[in-house]
């Protein structure tokens, strides 16, 4: 329980900046903190800079935590607006996770003087061309970023050396804090069942699965490749994207072009990834060109799920079950990683049991997230 030993006090304020809280990876961690945070000692509430509802945005409001909208236009008025939400609210806290943008955000909190003021790493690279301007403005954002800012996280040691530079290890301030995965419903026995019938595949069909957005970093092109070059042998086999994003058409005209566009399913962006993971998909499959530390790369192999993805991810998230890992580099063809995935297909799934309890006590537990982030906030 985060803040145990200060029931007696009032709760901590903490403000959280985001884009939009639709499911994602630092979403979807957040979420998890907030069901299971004493709320009597921890309050927690959302500023998102996108004028889009969220899909979590209904249960945050239940769980008591306000969402606070500011958006980033008109920019010239971003920091009165943000300014003027952080005076009247009086937070303890200001939790940043905009990346390069912290430095904006931090810079605010530091002015209306914020005690806490935390910038979050998520990514390992900056997602925009990288244009003369686009350096500058890094250049200067981390500048502000490790000026204003009292703690600095990484996702992993990629996304921490990747915002906050590569000798984050000997600053004091930076530090490394994995997200969690949410034990309540990977746990064996404890999350309804959905079958492949439910989305209109047969019951022996072999499920190639995918949890991401449809953006560039996912490489969903190459994905489409794979699927393409496993669909030739097996043909019982489809795949499964769960997500949404700015290329997904693309992706439905790549299916189409490849005439694999029966057996792929677009599911959009789903809330039912537990039983995905553990009841549909049949591998896990995961050819990003670049990460932080992907949320679904530890709650697959939770449930037994194996993994095989590019060597650019990294290890840390395979460390707690290390034989659910299958890395490949890029540079391989579609066609060689179609013939590795069969490979790990032909092994099939780890007992869910044994795998749960692998990540239960290890980092990636919901305690461990809390116990770590309550040293950040000054609860302990």
């Amino acid at each position: 329980m985060i803040c145990a030993g200060l029931q007696d006090q009032r709760p901590r304020r903490i403000l959280h900046l985001l884009g939009c809280m639709d499911p994602g990876g630092a979403e979807n961690w957040l979420m998890r903190l907030l069901r299971r945070a004493d709320r009597k000692v921890l309050q927690m509430d959302f500023c998102v800079a996108k004028p889009k509802k969220g899909l979590y945005e209904e249960e945050i409001r239940s769980l008591g935590s306000n969402i606070i909208r500011c958006e980033l236009k008109p920019f010239l008025t971003y920091q009165h607006r943000l300014a003027k939400i952080l005076r009247e609210n009086k937070y303890d806290v200001v939790h940043s996770h905009g990346w390069l943008f912290s430095g904006i955000i931090l810079k605010v909190a530091h002015r209306c003087k914020v005690p806490v003021r935390i910038a979050h790493s998520h990514t390992t690279r900056d997602k925009y061309s990288p244009t003369m301007y686009r350096k500058l403005y890094g250049w200067l954002m981390r500048r502000l970023v490790m000026r204003h800012s009292t703690h600095c996280l990484g996702c992993c040691e990629a996304a921490a050396a990747a915002l906050f530079g590569p000798d984050w290890e000997s600053n004091d301030k930076c530090a490394k804090v994995y997200y969690c995965f949410d034990d309540e419903n990977f746990g064996p026995g404890q999350v309804p069942p959905v079958s492949k019938e439910d989305f209109g595949l047969p019951s022996d069909a072999m499920v190639l699965g995918h949890v991401g957005n449809f953006r560039m970093a996912k490489n969903h092109t190459f994905l489409l490749d794979i699927a393409a070059e496993i669909i030739k042998r097996q043909p019982k086999a489809y795949l499964f994207l769960a997500g949404d994003g700015e290329l997904r058409k693309d992706a439905e005209a790549k299916a189409e072009r490849l005439g694999i566009s029966d057996r792929v399913i677009f599911a959009g962006t789903r809330k039912d990834v537990p039983q995905l993971l553990m009841h549909l998909f049949d591998v896990l499959v995961f050819p990003s060109i670049y990460e932080g530390l992907p949320l679904t790369l530890f709650e697959a192999p939770v449930t037994g799920l194996r993994v095989v993805c590019s060597d650019v991810i990294t290890r840390e998230v395979s460390a707690p079950l290390p034989e659910a890992f299958t890395y490949l580099p890029l540079d391989l063809s579609a066609e060689q990683w179609a013939q590795k995935v069969n490979e790990v297909l032909a092994r099939g799934r780890i007992p869910h049991e044994y795998a749960y309890q692998k990540y239960k006590n290890s980092h990636f537990s919901v305690e461990h997230s809390l116990r770590e982030l309550s040293v950040y906030y000054g609860c302990q």
